[in-house]
């Protein structure tokens, strides 16, 4: 399915060097890089299609609290859900 990708640099603290000149639009693979965090304070939204994904426990749990969730390089959030 689609994903929206939104990379958000922090003001005055971080920003986002996107390494795609263009990536809208592209298939995008596991591992494949699409930019890079620079001295931190950044984040980034992903947005997906409804009903295609099953999200991992804990982070269901903190997105009912007003908290925000830390997420580690190649943590996992959930996985796609295979398609009928």
């Amino acid at each position: 399915g689609r994903v929206g990708y939104i990379a958000i640099g922090a003001t005055c603290v971080g920003s986002v060097q996107l390494t795609w000149p263009d990536p809208v639009g592209h298939v995008v693979h596991l591992g494949m890089e699409l930019g890079y965090m620079q001295f931190g304070g950044s984040t980034v939204v992903l947005l997906f299609e409804p009903n295609v994904t099953t999200w991992h426990p804990e982070i269901l749990q903190m997105s009912a609290k007003p908290v925000e969730s830390y997420v580690h390089v190649n943590q996992g959030i959930g996985k796609f859900k295979p398609k009928p």
